[in-house]
């Protein structure tokens, strides 16, 4: 049986601070024995047609604010709306321009402290996300969000950092697709953490089953 199918979008060669090469290594152990994986850079030409060729897009992009387009955001708002499913991964939220596509992922990244070791946990939501998921430490960039309060998702990770607890993943569904947000994923050392890695996995196999 063919697997289905993952467009994993980001930047290397024109990446700014997060390197898709860096993360493909562990983005193949995590996720290559369930699907077919797809790495591109070529977000900015990316159409509803070749977007609808994909089971599952995993956002990881880096450098929307310098290669993203308003024709591949609306293919990408497209293809949710209709029923697509999205991962999005850390600086995939940061897409300013146009300003639908922090809507339809919830929220609007607003900035973050230094790179620090953060302690997650689950929140009181139960979800097929976090399963099998316990606390956990790594370092990772503390991301801060202005979450949009008529975006309806449920948060399912978080952690606290002087002494405010901040979001760290949430699910939705936009249109009839649905959105899993996963803030962690700086660079590699994110990357090769287990408890990450089965988040992501995790969050493929619900958005995607195998």
């Amino acid at each position: 049986m063919n697997k289905k199918t993952v467009l994993i979008l980001g930047d290397s060669a024109l990446a700014h601070w997060h390197f898709m090469n860096a993360a493909e290594p562990y983005l193949r152990t995590t996720l290559e024995d369930y699907y077919d994986l797809t790495f591109s850079e070529a977000y900015p030409e990316m159409t509803l047609d070749i977007l609808k060729e994909y089971d599952l897009i995993l956002n990881y992009i880096d450098n929307w604010g310098e290669r993203g387009t308003i024709a591949a955001g609306v293919a990408l708002q497209t293809f949710v709306a209709g029923g697509g499913q999205l991962l999005s991964l850390h600086s995939g939220i940061i897409q300013r321009v146009p300003g639908f596509l922090q809507q339809m992922q919830g929220a609007a990244f607003t900035g973050h402290a230094e790179y620090a070791t953060l302690n997650f946990k689950t929140t009181s939501v139960v979800h097929p996300v976090t399963e099998g998921i316990l606390p956990f430490s790594m370092g990772e960039e503390p991301y801060e969000f202005q979450l949009d309060p008529l975006a309806e998702k449920e948060m399912v990770l978080e952690y606290e950092l002087n002494g405010k607890v901040n979001p760290a993943a949430w699910v939705m569904t936009y249109g009839f697709g649905r959105i899993v947000y996963l803030a962690p994923g700086h660079d590699a050392r994110s990357f090769c953490v287990p408890a990450f890695q089965k988040l992501i996995r995790n969050s493929a196999l619900w958005l995607c089953p195998a």
